[in-house]
């Protein structure tokens, strides 16, 4: 919020500096019809690289998702193949343990 305040502050300062000061001296060397049509075109233009940005900005989102889904997809695979893994060799510890208990209940080190 400070961050927003402090931006706006700095905006309408240079705003009011450049409306007493810039834009007189600006006048005084260009008629002021030329000026306002300086200041359409320049708007304009401004419009429209801002609508290529958001369009370019909005291809390379779509992308960048599409990437993103694909890597965790392959993270998730993995991670469940892993812990697959790892629940058939509990399973087949358990097995042997179970094997060893049965084999020979005497024997306490190999329950190890």
């Amino acid at each position: 919020m400070l961050k927003e305040i402090s931006l706006l502050f700095i905006i309408y300062s240079f705003s009011i500096f450049y409306n007493n000061y810039i834009s007189k001296i600006i006048l005084y060397f260009i008629p002021y019809n030329i000026y306002n049509n300086l200041i359409i075109s320049l708007i304009i233009l401004i419009q429209i690289d801002n609508y290529v940005l958001y369009m370019d900005y909005k291809n390379k989102e779509i992308n960048l998702i599409r990437d993103i889904n694909m890597e965790n997809f392959n993270i998730i695979i993995n991670n469940l193949k892993k812990i697959s893994y790892e629940n058939k060799i509990t399973k087949m510890n358990k097995i042997i343990r179970m094997n060893k208990i049965n084999k020979s209940c005497n024997n306490l080190e190999d329950l190890r």
